[in-house]
């Protein structure tokens, strides 16, 4: 009897030791996927540094076509590397509460006080998925009309550029599985001895 019990508690703690490892490696692909998304982002955050390309067009002819061609386009690059980026989130079965909070930071941006002037610039935000949408028609007629509101938005400190930019330095600078939870830590522990 006690040769069958030492058997089942070994065959338990190996399973469990697969488990584990499986659960890790998942952890770690999380990671990599995660960190690969922000480097996307960070990437396309270089032209809304304060001595970016954004910056330094505008302050040269905020008013010409060039300035607000390459605005339309780098604001449609940044848009598709963040739903990447909240899409590699989203899709996590063990994302932590740290993730959580880090999703939240530009939804509240963007949904928050000034809402209806990310809208009215072309950019709104899923308040439940956390899709970041772009109107390219409706940034370059508010970019045309009020190219100094549309900097603010873009490149002020509290908005988007510099909003989306501590999201990705604080993912960026967290330890390999930060944002996610094990599955094994939620579960209840086995009773080895049943």
């Amino acid at each position: 009897m006690s040769m069958t019990v030492g058997t089942s508690q070994t065959a338990l703690c190996s399973a469990e030791l697969a488990r584990a490892s499986a659960e890790r490696e998942s952890i770690r692909k999380q990671s990599r996927d995660l960190q690969s998304a922000a480097t996307g982002v960070e990437a396309k955050l270089k032209a809304f540094g304060a001595s970016g390309l954004l910056a330094t067009m505008y302050s040269q002819d905020k008013n010409g076509s060039a300035f607000q061609t390459f605005a339309r386009s780098a604001v449609r690059e940044l848009c598709k590397s963040y739903r990447q980026l909240n899409q590699t989130l989203a899709d996590s079965d063990r994302l932590s509460n740290e993730g959580r909070a880090l999703l939240d930071k530009v939804k509240e941006l963007l949904t928050g006080e000034h809402a209806d002037a990310f809208a009215e610039m072309g950019l709104s935000l899923n308040r439940y998925t956390g899709e970041l949408k772009f109107d390219e028609h409706t940034f370059a007629e508010k970019i045309a009309g009020d190219p100094e509101g549309v900097r603010k938005l873009l490149l002020d400190k509290k908005y988007l550029g510099p909003a989306v930019s501590d999201v990705v330095e604080t993912i960026l600078k967290q330890s390999d599985g930060y944002y996610f939870n094990p599955a094994y830590r939620n579960q209840p522990a086995m009773d080895v001895y049943a």
